[in-house]
Protein backbone atom coordinates (compact mmCIF):
# COMPACT_ATOMS: atom_id res chain seq x y z
CA UNK A 1 0.00 0.00 0.00
CA UNK A 2 2.91 2.52 1.08
CA UNK A 3 4.81 1.94 -2.20
CA UNK A 4 1.61 2.22 -4.57
CA UNK A 5 0.91 5.41 -2.84
CA UNK A 6 4.41 7.15 -1.93
CA UNK A 7 6.51 4.83 -5.32
CA UNK A 8 4.84 6.56 -7.64
CA UNK A 9 6.70 9.53 -6.67
CA UNK A 10 9.82 7.96 -7.62
CA UNK A 11 8.84 8.10 -11.37
CA UNK A 12 9.91 11.44 -13.03
CA UNK A 13 8.07 12.62 -15.99
CA UNK A 14 9.57 13.73 -18.85
CA UNK A 15 9.48 17.46 -18.40
CA UNK A 16 11.12 19.27 -15.31
CA UNK A 17 8.15 21.38 -14.15
CA UNK A 18 6.01 17.77 -13.78
CA UNK A 19 9.07 16.36 -12.37
CA UNK A 20 9.51 19.08 -9.59
CA UNK A 21 5.80 18.62 -9.05
CA UNK A 22 5.98 15.03 -8.16
CA UNK A 23 9.25 15.43 -6.60
CA UNK A 24 7.42 18.29 -4.23
CA UNK A 25 4.40 15.58 -3.53
CA UNK A 26 7.53 13.19 -2.43
CA UNK A 27 8.63 15.69 -0.06
CA UNK A 28 5.13 16.81 1.26
CA UNK A 29 4.53 12.79 1.89
CA UNK A 30 7.78 12.05 3.40
CA UNK A 31 6.71 15.03 6.22
CA UNK A 32 3.32 13.78 6.40
CA UNK A 33 5.03 10.45 7.60
CA UNK A 34 8.25 11.85 9.24
CA UNK A 35 8.26 9.44 12.32
CA UNK A 36 7.38 6.80 9.48
CA UNK A 37 10.57 7.71 7.93
CA UNK A 38 12.81 8.56 10.77
CA UNK A 39 12.14 5.23 12.06
CA UNK A 40 13.42 3.38 9.13
CA UNK A 41 16.37 5.43 8.13
CA UNK A 42 17.08 5.04 12.18
CA UNK A 43 17.17 1.41 11.82
CA UNK A 44 20.49 -0.72 10.96
CA UNK A 45 18.69 -2.36 8.31
CA UNK A 46 17.37 0.33 6.46
CA UNK A 47 18.37 -0.64 3.26
CA UNK A 48 16.49 -3.54 3.59
CA UNK A 49 13.48 -2.14 4.49
CA UNK A 50 13.26 0.62 1.64
CA UNK A 51 13.68 -2.46 -0.86
CA UNK A 52 10.21 -2.52 -2.25
CA UNK A 53 10.80 1.61 -2.93
CA UNK A 54 14.76 1.29 -4.17
CA UNK A 55 13.77 -1.32 -6.38
CA UNK A 56 10.31 0.50 -7.62
CA UNK A 57 12.57 3.65 -7.79
CA UNK A 58 15.17 1.63 -10.27
CA UNK A 59 12.32 0.42 -12.49
CA UNK A 60 10.69 4.27 -12.56
CA UNK A 61 14.54 5.41 -13.62
CA UNK A 62 15.19 2.79 -16.02
CA UNK A 63 12.18 4.24 -17.76
CA UNK A 64 12.86 7.59 -17.36
CA UNK A 65 15.90 8.51 -17.74
CA UNK A 66 17.89 8.38 -21.08
CA UNK A 67 20.19 5.46 -22.01
CA UNK A 68 23.85 6.80 -22.45
CA UNK A 69 27.29 5.26 -22.10
CA UNK A 70 27.42 4.40 -18.62
CA UNK A 71 25.98 1.57 -16.38
CA UNK A 72 22.57 1.83 -16.36
CA UNK A 73 22.82 0.29 -12.69
CA UNK A 74 25.01 3.11 -11.86
CA UNK A 75 22.72 5.03 -12.82
CA UNK A 76 19.73 3.95 -11.35
CA UNK A 77 21.68 3.72 -7.56
CA UNK A 78 22.57 7.20 -7.84
CA UNK A 79 19.20 8.19 -8.68
CA UNK A 80 17.07 6.21 -5.70
CA UNK A 81 19.90 6.64 -2.97
CA UNK A 82 20.40 10.75 -3.90
CA UNK A 83 16.46 10.66 -3.56
CA UNK A 84 16.66 8.80 -0.44
CA UNK A 85 19.53 10.99 0.92
CA UNK A 86 18.12 14.19 0.35
CA UNK A 87 15.15 13.03 2.23
CA UNK A 88 17.03 11.93 4.87
CA UNK A 89 19.02 15.26 5.12
CA UNK A 90 15.54 17.06 4.95
CA UNK A 91 14.12 15.34 8.10
CA UNK A 92 17.05 15.49 9.76
CA UNK A 93 16.76 19.35 9.30
CA UNK A 94 13.34 19.64 10.76
CA UNK A 95 11.70 19.67 7.42
CA UNK A 96 13.57 23.00 6.40
CA UNK A 97 12.84 24.20 3.97
CA UNK A 98 9.79 24.07 2.74
CA UNK A 99 8.99 20.73 0.68
CA UNK A 100 8.75 22.85 -2.96
CA UNK A 101 12.09 24.10 -1.81
CA UNK A 102 13.83 20.51 -1.73
CA UNK A 103 11.60 19.97 -4.54
CA UNK A 104 13.19 21.99 -6.59
CA UNK A 105 17.06 20.58 -4.96
CA UNK A 106 16.45 17.75 -6.17
CA UNK A 107 14.80 18.15 -9.60
CA UNK A 108 18.72 20.43 -9.87
CA UNK A 109 21.17 18.03 -8.34
CA UNK A 110 19.88 14.69 -9.53
CA UNK A 111 16.98 14.72 -12.13
CA UNK A 112 18.37 17.19 -14.29
CA UNK A 113 21.39 15.97 -14.35
CA UNK A 114 20.62 11.99 -14.80
CA UNK A 115 18.47 12.93 -18.31
CA UNK A 116 21.12 15.31 -19.42
CA UNK A 117 23.44 12.35 -19.46
CA UNK A 118 22.97 11.52 -23.02
CA UNK A 119 23.06 15.02 -24.34
CA UNK A 120 27.04 15.43 -22.81
CA UNK A 121 28.76 11.89 -23.56
CA UNK A 122 31.84 11.28 -21.42
CA UNK A 123 35.24 11.96 -23.07
CA UNK A 124 36.95 9.06 -24.92
CA UNK A 125 39.81 8.34 -22.89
Amino acid sequence: EFIAEVGILFDPPGDAATSEANLTTLFRETGRRADFFRAMFRAPDWEARFKPLIDFGRKSGKRSFPQNELPEDVVLTHFVFSVLTLQKWWLDQNMKPEPEVMARYANRLVVQPLRALAETPLPKG
